[in-house]
């Protein structure tokens, strides 16, 4: 990417170190995730969604979600 869009060999240096600063395989903190699914459901509580739905409901509808 960076030859695509012509970066000089010092940016190209920065740019990579950049890129594996923020690599999605870095935690930038100590969380660890927890990988079971449905798990939205423990933070999602009811007032959220009934926010969610105010704010969204309509989009959720036209993409054929209930």
């Amino acid at each position: 990417m960076a030859a695509h869009y012509g970066f000089t060999r010092a940016e190209h240096v920065l740019w990579r170190h950049l890129a594996r600063g923020f690599a999605a395989t870095k935690s930038l903190s100590n969380h660890v995730r927890n990988p079971s699914s449905g798990q939205w459901r423990d933070v999602f509580r009811p007032q959220v969604a009934t926010a969610f739905n105010d704010s969204y409901g309509d989009l959720l509808a036209l993409s054929g979600y209930d």
